[in-house]
């Protein structure tokens, strides 16, 4: 399946929104700040985009990290 080629803030947008649609970030309130996507070198046929940057996250790591995942195997950085 062909990747979806999407702008850097579309894909901060995106990640943000699947972010706070987390069950526990859901149901403690709490404001995720997710970073801009920084692009990767394409060399190994991976993602060619990450985003390292979350603040008031910790606590979700694990959860944010399959968001991230998850949108890495869907949307690529134009």
């Amino acid at each position: 399946m062909a990747k979806i080629e999407k702008t850097a803030h579309e894909i901060h947008d995106e990640v943000s929104r699947l972010v706070h649609e987390i069950p526990a970030v859901l149901e403690d309130g709490e404001a995720v700040q997710v970073g801009f996507p920084i692009r990767l070198d394409e060399g190994g046929g991976g993602p060619n985009w990450t985003i390292e940057n979350v603040a008031n996250g910790r606590a979700y790591l694990t959860a944010i990290r399959e968001v991230i995942t998850e949108a890495q195997q869907r949307l690529d950085l134009k």
